[in-house]
């Protein structure tokens, strides 16, 4: 079974965190907590308002880091370091020590022990179709949950004889159970004007 989640921007929580504020776009399963680290996935967006900031520590848990806007160099001590800008991205473990330095807008990707994901950015071109083919069945026992992120601009998403108008920050999920017979059916998108898209897939 296939069930379609819409989650508007106005509807979306946003806090303050130690180096700007964070808004929590999903979190799986629904009404898990982020606070007390009770939760399989969650995606989330965050403005970087110092240009030094320590990351809060996320043991048990890895991330998918992409930029949105700005520049941004991560320090994971011990480890890398990746300098990013817009619609780049890094994967690192929660528990590392990360440092970041530069204003920016990221999205994340937040995922427990053995949960997998995929974070990619789509440009729209004003009043061209692109097609997102279908990402094929889950694999056994596992659900897949398939996200549409505006980050910019706006656009319709047609599946399955369905049409849904995404607004920029709106968020598109698809969820799948382990039992689902995908259509095989890809996802369109059309816009009126150039927009972005994240696309994410998390299995998990």
């Amino acid at each position: 079974m296939t069930t379609i989640e819409l989650i508007r921007h106005a509807d979306q929580t946003t806090t303050e965190w130690a180096g700007g504020t964070t808004t929590q776009l999903a979190i799986h399963p629904p009404g898990a907590s982020y606070a007390e680290r009770a939760f399989a996935w969650r995606l989330s967006t965050a403005s970087v308002d110092l240009p030094e900031s320590s990351f809060t520590p996320l043991p048990g848990f890895r991330r998918i880091l992409m930029l949105l806007s700005g520049e941004m160099l991560l320090r994971h001590e011990g480890h890398h370091e990746q300098r990013l800008r817009a619609f780049e991205q890094d994967r690192f473990d929660g528990a590392w020590n990360t440092t970041s330095f530069g204003r920016a807008v990221d999205f994340n990707l937040m995922m427990a022990q053995g949960v997998e994901g995929d974070v990619a950015a789509l440009t729209l071109a004003p009043d061209r179709e692109a097609v997102v083919p279908a990402a094929g069945a889950p694999e056994r026992g596992r659900r897949r949950t398939v996200a549409l992120y505006v980050c910019a601009g706006g656009t319709e998403v047609h599946l399955d004889g369905q049409s849904h108008f995404l607004a920029e920050k709106d968020l598109l999920l698809l969820h799948e159970t382990p039992a689902a017979v995908p259509s095989g059916e890809p996802l369109r998108l059309r816009s009126a004007r150039h927009a972005r898209i994240i696309r994410t897939v998390v299995l998990y």
